[in-house]
């Protein structure tokens, strides 16, 4: 079976078709499917839900500008640069907590990758007027009672070196990791969700208002904005 895609972005659709990187040679592809379950688990999934008051912990800001700050229960970010890189000790955001990214506009991306072994669950809030990048090959979990409202999302277990990144090239690899949504996710006008794992699971509510939602079971992913191949 084919686990490697590509994700590319039609401009004049404006929805993303993936594409099979193995069939590629034959120009094949399917519109990418909108629906609320796609990929299935082989196994269950069991996660702790973290304390109520949970915040990520040990932020290094590793290329671009993002001061992390934080007020009780609620973690602030201010990222200065359109492109930002955070490596967490983990990241957990509790029922009662609330993760802010205030960045200088909707097409601003912070990349959080968690570089320990503990999984991310999201029970609480998490916000921002751009677009928020959540990698952590572990799995994350978004819980019964989290609410997402961001200008985009992704959340994935592959993951992406610090240079593609920062230099366009969206490729993701790696992680046997899940990502599970049973909470509430919204991403702005024309804003996007994606999902990327190898088993990737949906039992909430995603919305993206004349945007895209794209949930990939995938070993390797590619992402393609331009819509160029």
């Amino acid at each position: 079976m084919n686990h490697c895609y590509r994700l590319v972005f039609n401009k004049s659709t404006q929805v993303w078709q993936v594409v099979s990187e193995i069939a590629k040679s034959h120009s094949k592809s399917v519109a990418v499917v909108l629906l609320p379950l796609l990929g299935l688990f082989s196994q269950s999934y069991a996660w702790a839900e973290p304390a109520g008051n949970a915040l990520p912990t040990g932020g290094q800001v590793v290329s671009g500008q993002s001061a992390i700050t934080q007020n009780g229960n609620q973690l602030n970010i201010v990222q200065g640069s359109q492109k930002s890189i955070i490596n967490w000790q983990s990241y957990n955001i509790g029922s009662n907590a609330e993760v802010n990214y205030i960045q200088n506009n909707a097409n601003a991306i912070s990349l959080n990758r968690v570089i320990t072994g503990d999984p991310s669950a999201i029970f609480g809030k998490l916000n921002a007027n751009g677009q928020v990048w959540l990698i952590n090959p572990n799995g994350v979990l978004f819980g019964k009672g989290a609410q997402v409202n961001v200008g985009g999302l992704l959340a994935s277990t592959l993951n992406i070196a610090d240079d593609d990144f920062l230099g366009g090239k969206y490729q993701f690899t790696g992680s046997n990791g899940s990502v599970i949504n049973l909470g509430a996710i919204t991403a702005s006008q024309g804003g996007y969700v994606a999902m990327l794992a190898p088993e990737v699971r949906n039992e909430g509510v995603i919305s993206a208002m004349q945007g895209t939602v794209a949930l990939a079971a995938g070993n390797a992913i590619t992402l393609d904005f331009n819509g160029n191949g």
